[in-house]
């Protein structure tokens, strides 16, 4: 994932810094996990969504990393993502944009969206693992 400013979204470093890499599966049923290679285990890289087919070869994913900085967490992440397959399934392309909220000290409302602290839009690639 590289930073790609949009005309509605000033990205806060510049465009083509990267963002996150790591291991993506889309599962049958909808789901999807990343293994996030730009996060400490210790904070937390592992992160889940869920995806929709929009297109014929075009899908869109929302996804909900939790952000945390040493011990504490920060808040909830909304990424989404629109991506398109390759025809021979290989390889998908695309763009993402991504919200980090400030956490909510109530407990309960550990998943507020009303306070965003920044947007990150950007670009993915990615090509499939084959054994």
């Amino acid at each position: 994932m590289l930073a790609r400013s949009t005309a509605n979204n000033k990205n806060p470093m510049p465009d083509g810094t990267l963002v996150d890499f790591g291991t993506q599966a889309w599962h049958s049923d909808g789901t999807e996990l990343l293994n996030s290679g730009s996060r400490n285990p210790a904070d937390g890289n592992f992160c889940q969504g869920v995806w929709e087919q929009v297109g014929p070869y075009t899908f869109k994913l929302n996804h909900l990393p939790l952000a945390w900085g040493g011990a504490a967490y920060i808040g909830p992440v909304k990424m989404n993502m629109v991506v398109s397959v390759d025809p021979s399934g290989n390889r998908f392309s695309g763009v993402f944009s991504q919200t980090l909220y400030q956490a909510s000290p109530t407990p309960g409302h550990e998943f507020d969206e009303t306070a965003p602290v920044v947007t990150v839009t950007g670009t993915i690639t990615a090509r499939r693992m084959t054994p």
